[in-house]
């Protein structure tokens, strides 16, 4: 497939910007709301040609696209059937928070636009936790969240978690996953808190104010949420990521597969044709260029061959499906420097039915693991790792 067959659309509004969040976003002013929708429409019809149906999946993230009504979700997913095919189980998800209209009548509202997963950003349900993560909602919020959505009838609800919060306790760490379990969550996203260039926190952490746990307390609570979701009947099929069987999001696995996507919205990224793009990090920018019939692309850049297979690698191996090995060198069968690594990571790399997986334990060294599989299988094809931009 050479077009897209998924959409991301980039909701930019929050009621007040995460310390440790990097993903554009600007404070919610009711007036802009409008001119977004009609820009971002307007991008749709200009991109058509990008788009091969039938749609799989549609993801509204953020942002927070909970604070769009369920009319306007509705007005997008409209515009987008009368436009293009959808398949006929197509995942359309929402990110929500639980301060921003969690309520059943709001997400029963969605379900009517067409909404048919919801991922509420709880992230904690304990109150010390939210506030050190600088988070608006409250521990009893977060609960009525997960219950109301339930309660409206999404049978498809991820929660999604952090665990690495300066001073947190392993109690606390399981109690939410415990909580997220019996409130009936069929997907669980476990996140790692991590500074990124720019934000609050990263200020926070290089003046001392903040002190985050160490790498081995970082793999206690990722390896006893792996242990407490799996003994529940989850499947931890990617680095951060559990469901229930026949809940995996969808949208997300056409991500670490590689399968193009078309995102729309400002800072939104798109995949086809082995060529990566991304629109203007800006929304004053972003809907004047459209108002006058402009896309809004930022830049874009194609991808080498070796810049080709080190995506793929550090992709896969994120996910419990890992990467074919014929991907990685010709024929069935590993050659030597491959091999190399495979025993030298034994406890970490499966070899299975033509595939390298990684085990629980690598999971949580993919990115390590990718570097020493994308560097073997460079010289093995007898190409030089540099250009490829990585470093081992």
């Amino acid at each position: 497939m050479s077009r897209a067959a998924a959409i991301y659309i980039h909701v930019p509004f929050c009621l007040r910007k995460c310390p440790y969040c990097d993903f554009y976003s600007v404070v919610w002013k009711n007036g802009w709301v409008e001119r977004y929708l009609s820009a971002l429409l307007a991008e749709l019809d200009l991109r058509l040609d990008s788009v091969d149906g039938p749609i799989s999946s549609v993801y509204f993230g953020g942002g927070t696209p909970s604070l769009l009504s369920p009319d306007a979700i509705g007005r997008i997913l409209t515009r987008l059937r009368q436009l293009l095919p959808f398949a006929s189980e197509v995942e359309v998800t929402l990110e929500c928070n639980p301060s921003a209209n969690a309520r059943a009548d709001f997400f029963r509202a969605l379900l009517q636009a067409g909404v048919n997963r919801l991922s509420i950003g709880v992230q904690s349900f304990q109150d010390l936790n939210l506030k050190k993560l600088g988070r608006i909602h409250d521990a009893s919020e977060a609960l009525r969240a997960v219950r109301e959505a339930r309660r409206a009838g999404f049978e498809n609800v991820s929660v999604d978690l952090i665990y690495g919060i300066p001073n947190q306790r392993m109690s606390e760490w399981l109690r939410d996953l415990q909580l997220a379990v019996s409130e009936g969550a069929t997907h669980i996203s476990a996140y790692e808190l991590t500074v990124e260039p720019g934000t609050a926190l990263s200020k926070w952490v290089e003046k001392g104010l903040v002190r985050l746990p160490g790498p081995d307390r970082v793999a206690e609570f990722y390896l006893r949420a792996h242990e407490l979701l799996t003994e529940s009947g989850f499947e931890h099929y990617e680095v951060s990521n559990y469901s229930l069987p026949g809940f995996r999001c969808r949208h997300n696995e056409g991500y670490w597969r590689r399968t193009p996507y078309l995102g729309l919205g400002p800072s939104a990224h798109s995949f086809f044709r082995n060529c990566r793009s991304w629109n203007w990090r800006d929304l004053r920018k972003y809907c004047s260029l459209l108002e006058s019939g402009r896309l809004p692309l930022e830049s874009k850049e194609e991808l080498s061959s070796s810049q080709e297979l080190a995506e793929r690698v550090f992709l896969g191996l994120r996910t419990r499906d890992g990467v074919e090995i014929d991907s990685l060198a010709p024929g069935p069968e590993l050659p030597a420097r491959l091999r190399a690594v495979a025993e030298e990571y034994r406890e970490h790399l499966e070899l299975d039915d033509g595939r390298i997986r990684p085990t629980a334990l690598g999971m949580l060294v993919a990115e390590e693991l990718a570097l020493r599989l994308i560097r073997a299988a460079l010289e093995e094809n007898g190409a030089r790792p540099e250009p490829s931009g990585f470093s081992a």
